[in-house]
């Protein structure tokens, strides 16, 4: 994108003017160099001045509740590969268990 092409976008968003400085100071530093960077410059300064998460108040039906318990499942130590490990082992050991047992 150059410089006259950023400068005409960023004279079509006057509420954001750092839009505009970002454009004039690509001179100097050229990180602005797909419409795709100015888009999301775009969709932070909106999203700084929407403030979604002031808003959030989490699941309100039953429904929404139960899904948001159960997200635990899928990270950390409760992860799916994690959780498969864990049945191996304790199928492991069943196997042992069993295995023992036969042996007089």
């Amino acid at each position: 994108m150059t410089r006259e092409e950023q400068l005409a976008i960023a004279n079509l968003m006057p509420s954001f003017s750092a839009a505009r400085i970002i454009a004039r100071c690509s001179e100097s530093v050229d990180f602005m160099q797909t419409n795709d960077s100015l888009q999301e410059m775009n969709d932070a300064l909106l999203i700084q001045k929407w403030k979604p998460w002031e808003k959030s108040t989490g699941p309100k039906t039953p429904e929404g509740k139960k899904a948001s318990s159960l997200r635990w499942l899928k990270h950390g130590m409760r992860s799916a590969e994690v959780r498969s490990m864990e049945s191996a082992i304790a199928t492991l050991a069943r196997m042992e268990r069993v295995a023992r047992n036969k042996i007089p």
